[in-house]
């Protein structure tokens, strides 16, 4: 069965796998779970180059958490390598809608999002579920990055003040699960850290009164920067 016939919330997605153990991840996935099929595919992320994609798909939503919890199991106590960095786990509902966002302001009425993007797509890779949505009669657009650091480059060019179109400077903002990375690194600066746990991380989640992420996505966030 192909991957995009089934509900994301049947699939399970398996990112940053080793080239040298796909096999062992695929047979683990086939042994010890009840998917319907299994199927991996190069990472095209450049943070994850040589490494490896899964997405397992299920006949239930519920078989699918189950799938999740028992491979997770598997990856925290018998994780085969003591070198690999061991993958995230996730349903591909979680995997599809995390991005990095930014709220841009400025921008000469009636732009057309392909403009926005020609110019934020130089500063780091966009997300392939929705790249650039357009509100207020088009300026003023939400630009959805695939990883933190595309964020946080387009948030220092603005304040350098490198970012213009047709003239006019851009405003940048940082939106959603770009806030609350901004938040808990801000605060792990604050008490002397250098490092921060899950544990941290939902704390830091717990606190914020706009757009907290999921205590069920803090984990796939910070795969993210990590």
């Amino acid at each position: 069965m192909a991957t995009h016939a089934v509900a994301p919330g049947q699939t399970i997605v398996i990112k940053s796998v080793p080239q040298t153990l796909v096999k062992r991840v695929h047979e683990t996935v086939k042994q010890n779970t009840s998917a319907t099929s299994v199927h991996s595919t190069p990472d095209k992320d450049p943070k994850c180059a040589g490494q490896f994609l899964f997405y397992a798909n299920y006949a239930s939503g519920r078989d699918a958490q189950k799938a999740r919890d028992t491979l997770q199991d598997w990856v925290d106590d018998k994780w085969p390598s003591t070198t690999a960095r061991r993958p995230t786990i996730m349903t591909k509902q979680s995997f599809d809608v995390l991005s990095f966002g930014v709220f841009v302001t400025g921008a000469p009425q009636f732009t057309e999002p392909a403009r926005i993007e020609h110019i934020f797509a130089r500063l780091g890779m966009l997300h392939t579920g929705g790249k650039v949505c357009a509100i207020k009669d088009g300026y003023a657009f939400f630009v959805n990055f695939a990883d933190y650091e595309g964020a946080q480059a387009a948030l220092e060019a603005a304040r350098s003040g490198r970012l213009y179109c047709e003239g006019c400077e851009l405003q940048v903002r940082a939106q959603r699960n770009t806030l609350f990375i901004n938040e808990l690194v801000g605060q792990m600066h604050e008490a002397g850290k250098r490092a921060f746990s899950l544990d941290d991380a939902k704390r830091v989640g717990d606190r914020m009164k706009d757009w907290a992420p999921q205590p069920k996505d803090v984990a796939a966030l910070l795969s993210r920067i990590s």
